[in-house]
Parts: structure tokens; sequence; C-alpha cells
């Protein structure tokens, strides 16, 4: 059980960098020809925050000083700003009921800490039963009455680094950085994320969130060593084919996707799971229309066969006609002109479609970062920097 010695109840400058960030731990052990074996460490995700905040009055800056100076050291109760929610009734004192709008998408857990919010100076603390969508039940009544409308959030049980720093703009208005890290609690009932929602191929998911376009880097990863001797020179490589990383950031507009995203992130564990990725780009051309039963494709040359044929990179695509179908397949042959599926497209596109038509490579892939960092702009949109890697040799087999 965790004891919070202080809260943090300045409310942050929205207008900088407000990040929340969920950590994993793999070790990664790879042989010289990029298999790996991989363990995850953790067996929940460490959490943190780090955000602005912008003291305006004498009072402020006056209570921000007494509580860094008595518990910097301590553990800290810090609301998580962006996952609030409001009271749809009053709270009375004695009751251990809350009506709110939605615990939905938000950090609210079992055994964890919550505060009801009115300003820096009026809250209560509260630890919680139980909940559901729209109710939390806490351990202990209330020791105040709340009108509707009030702020709810859940708390962050971390602590601060040493040595944190006030900014003066005059004598009476500062501004300062925190970044808390959680404490674990071993009584908090976890929230672990997962894969609902996404869709499935070859029994693996597609994370299938569209990238911010501008903000998307391919990179070609092919190990070798460069040989010389008396002025000849020679590559060796043990990799089979060049493998790929990917970097792409992802605007989450709403609660919804926000938390969608970062439960797709725990589900992997971070680096430890594999799943799909479409690479995003319009890597294939399709030049005559189709019908759901082809299972051939018409494409421009791109010299499929040279280059992609019979290579993990190009084994596997996806067919998608945006807002209306998808589909994804593996390419079992090919010519310059043509590319044959191991199964139905399973969806039309008629000639005047075709323009809308984006024909992706399907990549094996793992997240090649332990923690996302989401970057809110307000409480319900955030930017999201996700960095992935190929695993080629991990690919499932389709079933005969």
């Amino acid at each position: 059980m965790i004891q919070i010695n202080e809260y943090l109840t300045i409310l942050p400058n929205w207008k900088g960098n407000y990040i929340y960030r969920k950590r994993w731990q793999t070790s990664i052990q790879s042989s010289i020809n990029g298999y790996e074996k991989r363990t995850a460490l953790y067996t929940w995700p460490r959490r943190s925050l780090s955000f602005p905040i912008f003291t305006g009055d004498y009072s402020s800056v006056a209570l921000l000083k007494r509580k860094l100076y008595k518990n910097l050291h301590q553990i800290w109760g810090v609301p998580f700003w962006q996952d609030g929610t409001i009271l749809t009734s009053q709270a009375q004192s004695g009751q251990k009921t809350l009506n709110v709008r939605s615990t939905k998408y938000r950090n609210f857990e079992v055994n964890a800490p919550l505060i009801i919010f009115s300003n820096e100076n009026n809250y209560e603390i509260c630890k919680i039963d139980n909940l559901t969508e729209n109710q939390i039940i806490v351990k202990k009544n209330l020791t105040q009455t709340w009108s509707t409308g009030t702020s709810v959030f859940p708390l962050l049980q971390g602590r601060l680094e040493s040595g944190q720093a006030i900014d003066f703009l005059s004598s009476q208005i500062s501004e300062a950085n925190f970044e808390v890290k959680e404490e674990f609690d071993i009584e908090i009932v976890r929230n672990t994320g997962n894969i609902v929602g996404f869709p499935l191929y070859l029994g693996q998911p597609i994370f299938n969130f569209e990238p911010d376009w501008g903000k998307v880097t391919q990179t070609f990863i092919h190990p070798y060593h460069y040989l010389t001797f008396l002025g000849k020179t020679l590559s060796l490589s043990h990799y089979d084919e060049t493998e790929f990383g990917l970097k792409m950031n992802i605007l989450a507009i709403g609660k919804y996707n926000i938390q969608k995203c970062i439960d797709f992130f725990d589900a992997q564990m971070g680096k430890w799971g594999s799943f799909w990725l479409s690479s995003n780009q319009s890597d294939i051309k399709v030049t005559q229309p189709f019908i759901s039963t082809d299972y051939e494709l018409n494409i421009k040359d791109i010299q499929f066969p040279d280059y992609f044929l019979n290579k993990n990179a190009g084994k596997h695509i996806l067919i998608l006609l945006p807002g209306i179908n998808y589909s994804c397949a593996e390419v079992v042959n090919a010519t310059n002109t043509k590319l044959i599926l191991g199964s139905s497209i399973g969806f039309n596109c008629n000639s005047n479609q075709l323009q809308r038509l984006i024909v992706s490579f399907l990549y094996y892939v793992r997240f090649d970062h332990d923690e996302i960092e989401i970057k809110y702009l307000t409480d319900d949109i955030a930017e999201i920097d996700l960095f992935f890697k190929t695993i080629f040799k991990e690919i499932p087999e389709i079933a005969s």
C-alpha cells in the first residue's frame, strides 16, 4: 500500500508539451542473420506524466514552493489531467457513490486513488472500490458535498526528480516543468491493453491507423561487412534480404482513438509482440478493374518478379478501397504486369474507383520502442510517434 504525502493540484499549461508515457521493458538477443529472441521483462507498464505549469499569482507560487520544500522527496499524487470526467449529479457528504459522465478510455482503476477537484486548494481524495462506465463507488464516505459538474480525475502516484526548478518571470509569476514517474502499488487492479477493434490476418492483428503524412519515414536495414584487400573490395552479409524500419506520427482525435492506440501498444508489451503493418504507401498500381472472385491483379510494371517475388517484403499485400473495403492476400506468383494471389480478392473495384485504390506491402513487424509517448494537444487530441521494425523471419504460415 502506498502512502501519498503531497498533491500537485496546480492546473497544467496546455500550451506547453503535456506528455503521457507508458513504458515496457524487452530484452532482445539477435543472431548475426537477424533472428531474434525477445523476452518481456515487465508484467505491467510503468506510467509517467510530463507537463508545464504556470503560476499567475502569489497564492499559487507560494503553494508550490511550500509543497516542494517539505515533500519533494516523498510520493506525490498527480491528476491525470487528460482523463477528467465530471459529476452528473450532486455527491453528498456521507455517501460513497459518484455518478459521472464517463470512466471509459481513462486511467480510473479499482483500488487506485482519484481526486474530486474544484480548485488547487479545494479538493477531496478518495480510493476507488468499484466502477462502471457512469458510476464510481469509493471505499470511504465523502467528507464534503460536491455539486453537479465538479471535475473528477484519476491520480498517478509517483515521484518527482530531485532538484525540481521553478523559473520566475516576475517576483510573483513563475513557470515550471514537472515529470512524475509512477510508484508501484500492488493493490491496484491494472487495466491492460488489448487488440479489440483491430482486424486480423493469419491470426495476427493489423495495426490500421493512418499516419499523419509528412511525418512518415521508411529506412532500409541490411547490415554488411565491408572488406578490402590490396585494393579489392567485398561486401559480406548474413541477412537473407533487406529489412525495413518505419517511423510514423499518428494524430489521434477523441479519447477512443487515443486509448485504442495505447491499448494496442500494451497488448504487444512494447517490443515483445508481433503484428501486421501496411506500408500505407501506394507500392503497387492496379491498372484494371476486378471483381470479388478474382485471384489476379493487373499492375503497372515495377519488375515485381525480379525484386519482390519469393521475398518476404513482397509476400503479403493489403488491397484497400478507402471507406469501402479492404483485403489481405499472399502473392504466390507474378509476372511484370500481373500478381497471382493465394485467395480471392473479396470485393469489387470498378474503373471509376481505380484511382482511389491503394495496394500496399503488408509487413510483419514489432514495435521498435518500449515506451510510447502521447503528446496531448488538448485532453482529447494527441500526437503519437511510433517506430516499427520488420521481423520477416517470424511471418505466420498460411494454413493449407
